[in-house]
């Protein structure tokens, strides 16, 4: 009876380490880039992933846009989630199916510093 108890100690144990290790994980934001079949780049905070999906929290694109006095110069705006029409919340599931690959990026990358000035100033819907 011993060895039983000891047994499902052991893996209590184990429960609880592993779920510390990812509740600490999902704290700390490490951004990454999705870039989608359809050219679309998505930026923001993985937090989790189910069956065909993965789940982003802070999500950003790029939105290139062509002044008309100048048509071949380009204006790329870092666009918050959640800023569009129909409102959407600033989480994304996308299906893995149509991610062509991730890349992580680095903490002193010009994408996160332009997200992290954004994120204290939930008030702007676009950086430039």
């Amino acid at each position: 009876m011993k060895t039983k108890s000891k047994i499902i100690l052991t893996i209590l144990i184990i429960v609880v380490i592993v779920l510390a290790v990812r509740n600490i994980a999902s704290m700390n934001d490490n951004y990454i880039a999705v870039f989608l079949s359809n050219n679309q780049v998505y930026f923001g905070v993985q937090t989790g992933s189910s069956g065909d999906f993965i789940h982003l929290e802070k999500v950003y694109y790029i939105q290139i846009t062509k002044p008309l006095e100048a048509p071949a110069a380009e204006n790329l705006q870092l666009i918050r989630l959640g800023t569009e029409l129909h409102g959407p919340e600033n989480k994304m599931s996308i299906n893995r199916n149509h991610i062509i690959f991730t890349e992580p990026l680095r903490s002193d990358s010009k994408v996160v510093a332009s997200i992290l000035e954004a994120e204290k100033d939930l008030g702007g819907e676009t950086i430039n």
